[in-house]
């Protein structure tokens, strides 16, 4: 397995999940940029762990590129024969691993199938270049239909071959992330072939495919998400009838209420999209925001048990009962994916492993 742990564990926070993958003999990793793979090599414990740089480069002729790589022991996952042009000349007679990525289908990053042929030729020309593995992403992985994601697994299966006809033997080949995963739970044809797996979402106990309203309702899917982010109330306020709350008064109370304030915002990632119709846990009970999110502070209508100090829940299962702020409501009151949601999570939040 390879543990995709990039933009900060999906935001989850990579100082607090590396150790716990380590203590489960994870050894390959990946991420998305340089500074992230060096950032991951000063975490690891175990030297021997490899680090993957998935998404490409632009530092080909940057100064000291090749110190980095070496001292850090970072693995290039090219994606161009230009990059792969690149790595030969920047590597010279010294050598060094590396990985190529193909495009089956995304059309995004990778080399197109149909030089899978100059690439072999050109590593055959150049021993020096070690190849060690060969990958490809899948487009369709989080929908519920398969037939894409077959067409490109057939497709990646002929790249395989190829090389290992050409006398690549015992190459890593890597084509399934956490969506290509659950669909090989029900058709485990798919990429059968392969070698490594990689889970990103997943590893968080959070489904990439969007659930059902139901689903939604009781929480998410059948697994089980990893964090829960809390905060607390800061203040709470008396609003008489006709009043408004926050920037804009976007929200006018209907009779004598009270809002609370809460210490956090749209800079800590918790988005301005959830204004006036998000809502949060304290105790066992929901409560809706009212009016706009602001940078730093968010106000919600509470009743007469909520007192400052009290705890909040603005992600995840309640302290007390059954309710829980799932990602994907998240996700579906602000139209986007728990990805952004999560890789939106700022540095202001102090990540705690429990």
């Amino acid at each position: 397995m390879r543990a995709m742990v990039k933009a900060n564990a999906y935001g989850v926070g990579i100082e607090a999940m590396v150790p716990t993958l380590e203590s489960l003999g994870v050894i390959e990793f990946g991420v998305a940029t340089l500074s992230e793979g060096s950032e991951l090599r000063e975490l690891l414990k175990n030297s021997n762990s490899r680090i993957y740089i998935m998404s490409g480069y632009k530092e080909w002729n940057a100064p000291g590129m090749q110190e980095v790589l070496r001292v850090k022991r970072l693995i290039p996952v090219i994606s161009s024969l230009e990059e792969l042009e690149a790595a030969r000349k920047l590597f010279g007679d010294g050598g060094g691993e590396i990985e190529l990525k193909f495009n089956t289908g995304m059309n995004r990053l990778g080399i197109d199938s149909f030089r899978a042929k100059e690439c072999i030729s050109l590593l055959l020309a150049h021993p020096e270049l070690k190849l060690i593995g060969i990958g490809s992403h899948l487009a369709c992985a989080d929908s519920k239909e398969v037939d894409f994601t077959a067409l490109q697994s057939q497709k990646f299966l002929q790249i395989l071959k190829s090389f290992q006809e050409a006398g690549f033997r015992n190459l890593e080949s890597h084509l399934l992330n956490s969506g290509g995963l659950l669909q090989r739970r029900t058709h485990p044809e798919l990429a059968s072939y392969t070698t490594v797996v990689r889970p990103g979402l997943l590893l968080f106990g959070i489904d990439p495919r969007e659930p059902t309203q139901s689903q939604m309702s009781e929480g998410g899917t059948s697994f089980q998400p990893v964090l829960r982010w809390r905060s607390s109330v800061l203040e709470v306020h008396e609003v008489d009838k006709g009043e408004g709350v926050g920037y804009g008064l976007s929200w006018v109370g209907e009779k004598k209420c009270r809002v609370a304030t809460l210490p956090v915002g749209y800079a800590d990632g918790f988005n301005r999209r959830l204004s006036n119709r998000g809502r949060v846990l304290i105790g066992e009970k929901s409560y809706p925001i009212v009016g706009r999110v602001s940078m730093d502070l968010t106000t919600v209508l509470v009743d007469e048990g909520v007192e400052p100090q009290d705890e909040v829940v603005l992600m995840g299962r309640a302290l007390r009962g059954g309710d829980e702020i799932s990602v994907w409501e998240i996700a579906t009151e602000c139209d986007t994916i728990p990805y952004e949601i999560l890789t939106s999570l700022g540095s202001r939040i102090q990540r705690t492993l429990i």
